[in-house]
């Protein structure tokens, strides 16, 4: 691909955090296509990215007012500018510029 190399990334996390009133969860997921460039230095990875995620929130509250939500959505995601530094084959920083937009599907 033009001396440079096509890498695929498949990302999952999940944050949840609740109190005694209140409890919340968020997971999302995404795929990217990621292009990285051919430097001669091989410390230096340069690259840019697309793809797409889904993503997942829900909701509730306890006590007087006993409340639920949930929401989906499909969002874009794009890596203008990133880079990793390897310190060793094994030891690399990453660092990215980009977006994601989530667009609501349901409510």
């Amino acid at each position: 691909m033009g001396g440079g190399m096509l890498g695929i990334e498949a990302g999952f996390d999940y944050y949840s955090w609740s109190n005694a009133f209140y409890s919340w969860k968020y997971i999302p997921v995404g795929v990217t296509a990621n292009y990285h460039f051919k430097l001669d230095d091989p410390k230096i990875d340069p690259f840019l990215g697309a793809g797409l995620g889904y993503r997942v929130i829900t909701c509730s509250s306890r006590g007087a007012a006993e409340t639920s939500c949930s929401n989906s959505a499909i969002y874009f995601i794009g890596r203008a500018a990133a880079a990793r530094y390897f310190f060793s084959p094994r030891s690399a920083v990453y660092a990215d510029a980009g977006a994601g937009a989530p667009r609501s599907t349901s409510a």
